[in-house]
């Protein structure tokens, strides 16, 4: 099983302002690393010279994958009480990991955003708190 938890300054754009089937690789929809691990490097002429980590080498899943798992994180998300979405993942090969294709992988991704559900049930002085909080890090 594979598990992993975004922490992420970037949030997940909404099926209304992302429709994925139609635009996969656009840029500031979801965190870079996600799309590169299904062969979208964004934007393409970004060189690891320019940052200090390097996306290019890990492309694991098929392209065909990435519409349906992004599609799965949004309507997860749009229930309100987070982006956590389970599903099986079929692996591409890549030698710089070593990883062989055709491999099913069951994977959990966790990506750190909103949960409107959970803040609902805050006492009001503790929501008037976090939107201070939200509204100070907006402003950064």
């Amino acid at each position: 099983m594979f598990k992993y938890i975004y922490s992420t300054y970037l949030h997940l754009q909404d099926a209304s302002q992302w429709d994925v089937s139609t635009d996969p690789a656009k840029s500031g929809s979801i965190d870079d690393s996600v799309q590169a691990f299904f062969g979208y490097f964004i934007p393409e002429d970004h060189h690891y010279e320019d940052r200090s980590f390097e996306y290019t080498q890990n492309h694991v899943f098929d392209q065909s994958q990435f519409a349906p798992f992004i599609q799965g994180m949004q309507a997860a998300q749009l229930k309100g009480s987070g982006a956590v979405y389970r599903t099986t993942l079929t692996t591409v090969n890549n030698d710089w990991w070593g990883i062989d294709g055709g491999v099913s992988v069951d994977v959990t991704i966790v990506y750190l955003g909103r949960c409107p559900v959970w803040e609902k049930q805050l006492t009001s002085d503790m929501q008037v708190s976090a939107r201070f909080a939200r509204l100070s890090l907006s402003l950064r």
